[in-house]
């Protein structure tokens, strides 16, 4: 995390060494625990750990981030058993100040939100755990909780590594944590299919109804083949992370149930969802016969002027005459309906389809060229919606809905 505590804290040093923060059940033989930091480093700490602090832990130090201090380094982490973050940071200490405590994350939190980039001083009670948190203008006391409570952090055994950019990565995943589902009962769908090669990544979503594949070629340096389903949540926090983060490149080690990214001076842990990826070959379209190639602006502009339209269902229907694209919904219930007609390079046969309007452009927003394709086999198969100079790198698919004699008119 070393580059973006650095952004908010000119005392903090970069090249701190990463140690597992793994606390063994010690007796304390310290009275208390003090160290000094800027608010806002520490801010952006907390803030950083309190996406993995769970919302309705089964003990109470989950609702907390864990901090010990060695040697100068303050150690850091949080975790809902399923996602944990970790990391370090140098504070003012005296080298000999060590200890460990838990300390509620919003609480903290809302804290140290208003403190106005302050030196604050932390001090700890080590028996009692009682802390305060002292700046010049007040002082801020809050319960901890003893560190023995906090669970063991897993550890790598004999992992699978690669190493991909941090842009690669957060590449990887925009373009396809959108199409994850949420129906905890086909949990695979939940997650995000990662395959990584020596010299290949690809990786596949899913909510059943839209689908976002990404295939690409690159360097890994992958000392074998890793595959992993990584959920929604964890995708989603690793992506705050990555955004936070100014580190060239990310580790991924994959070890067990567990997979681990390590890029800066921070650590991320997910657990793996253990089940199987459905095989998205038999989903992708063979020969799709009707293509339609037409400017996204015109196209994503109409979608959303019909979205004001639609009914309950949000349908829009597309219907193709010649060189144009017309567009249309209705709300039969209050009397409302709109049509407009677009412009497209249009081959193949006339075909009138229904899509959901927000399903379509969550898809299209993911586009990132001026024109965009769409091509279908027939109006009750998949659409295959790209960028035909990168199909082959990212093709995002999207079933159509029936559509009733109203709509169609």
């Amino acid at each position: 995390m070393g580059a973006f505590l650095c952004r908010l804290n000119s005392d903090c040093r970069q090249g701190v060494d990463q140690t597992a923060l793994v606390l063994p059940h010690r007796q304390t033989q310290f009275v208390t625990m003090k160290f000094t930091i800027n608010s806002k480093a520490l801010l952006t700490v907390v803030s950083a750990l309190s996406a993995a602090v769970s919302p309705a832990p089964v003990v109470p130090a989950l609702s907390c981030i864990l901090f010990d201090l060695e040697d100068k380094k303050l150690r850091f982490a949080a975790s809902d058993l399923g996602n944990t973050i970790k990391g370090t940071i140098l504070v003012d200490a005296p080298a000999s100040e060590k200890g460990s405590v838990c300390l509620p994350a919003r609480l903290l939190l809302d804290t140290l939100k208003n403190l106005a980039g302050e030196l604050v001083t932390v001090t700890v009670d080590l028996k009692t755990l009682k802390t305060t948190l002292s700046t010049t203008s007040g002082e801020y006391r809050m319960a901890g909780v003893t560190h023995q409570d906090f669970p063991v952090l897993p550890e790598p055994e004999n992992p699978r590594v690669a190493t991909l950019t941090r842009a690669f990565m957060t590449d990887v995943l925009n373009a396809t944590i959108f199409c994850t589902g949420d129906d905890e009962i086909r949990q695979a769908l939940t997650c995000i299919n990662l395959e990584l090669k020596k010299d290949a990544v690809s990786a596949v979503s899913s909510d059943g109804h839209a689908l976002s594949l990404v295939n690409k070629s690159v360097e890994t340096s992958a000392s074998d083949y890793i595959q992993m389903l990584l959920p929604r949540k964890s995708a989603g926090i690793l992506l705050g992370l990555l955004d936070r983060s100014s580190a060239d490149n990310v580790q991924l080690s994959r070890s067990g149930s567990h997979v681990f990214f390590e890029f800066g001076q921070v650590s991320f842990i997910a657990r793996l969802v253990d089940e199987r990826y459905p095989d998205v070959k038999l989903v992708l379209p063979k020969t799709n016969s009707i293509r339609i190639d037409i400017a996204m602006d015109a196209l994503l502009g109409s979608l959303r002027r019909m979205n004001a339209f639609t009914d309950s269902t949000r349908v829009v229907v597309m219907n193709t005459v010649g060189q144009e694209l017309r567009i249309a919904a209705s709300n039969e219930g209050h009397g409302n309906s709109a049509y407009e007609t677009i412009p497209c390079d249009h081959t193949g046969d006339d075909l009138t389809i229904g899509f959901n309007v927000s399903k379509l452009m969550n898809i299209l927003s993911h586009v990132k060229a001026k024109t965009v394709t769409l091509t279908f086999l027939s109006e009750r198969s998949a659409a295959e919606i790209y960028d035909s100079e990168t199909r082959d790198k990212h093709l995002m698919i999207l079933m159509p809905v029936m559509v009733n004699t109203a709509q169609a008119a």
